[in-house]
């Protein structure tokens, strides 16, 4: 065979190579973004859910208010890592401006449409100066149960418009029926920057199944 034929051949076959080993990388940053977004919204939810139900059981949904006011930012604080891992919630129609839909989050949000669409949980990839900028898409879906502090405002339960005057007095967040969509939890990671990080969380994770 000719030297230069033998050439050509190896200079594919490394680039071949190197093609698989960039797609091996991409695939394993994906898949660890997405484990450990999983992982943190999965513990945030329940973290929050369990406060507020104690909440309820102690005061009723008008103090549910009080402590969602109080800890739901605390809570997802806990879950995020400044510069490296966001954890938050945002809404078109929101109750807390902290929660305010920003122009960059708006395309994923419109994708949701309603409840009934298809498209579930995803991540999408964007490229910044320090980096890459992964985000985690969790659609937040009323349910029956979220309508006594979210649902019409002649059918809220007991004490919840009181409160909410109180403390949100530009409140946006009522009206919503069984089945709607809420809302949005994204989470934003930093990447690289972030590996070390995702790795420690979703090992936690693997070892506390």
């Amino acid at each position: 065979m000719k030297p230069v034929m033998i050439a050509t051949m190896l200079c594919l076959l490394l680039m071949g190579c190197g093609g698989e080993q960039e797609t091996s990388r991409v695939d394993d940053a994906d898949q660890l973004c997405e484990a450990a977004a999983k992982t943190a919204l999965g513990d945030m939810s329940r973290e929050l859910k369990s406060e507020l139900m104690a909440a309820v059981n102690d005061g009723g949904f008008a103090e549910a208010i009080s402590v969602c006011s109080e800890r739901a930012h605390e809570i997802a604080a806990a879950h995020s890592e400044p510069g490296l891992f966001l954890v938050k919630r945002v809404s078109d129609r929101f109750r807390n401006p902290d929660n305010t839909l920003t122009p960059e989050l708006q395309g994923a949000f419109a994708g949701y449409g309603q409840a009934e669409t298809s498209m579930g949980p995803h991540g999408e990839w964007s490229d910044t100066e320090a980096g890459r900028l992964y985000r985690y898409y969790q659609p937040i879906v009323a349910g029956k149960l979220c309508l006594n502090c979210h649902g019409a405002t002649d059918q809220l339960a007991d004490g919840v418009a009181e409160r909410l005057a109180e403390l949100y007095p530009e409140d946006r967040a009522t009206g919503y029926r069984e089945g709607d969509l809420r809302g949005m939890a994204v989470v934003e990671i930093n990447w690289p920057a972030a590996r070390a990080l995702l790795t420690e969380m979703t090992a936690a994770d693997k070892a506390n199944p």
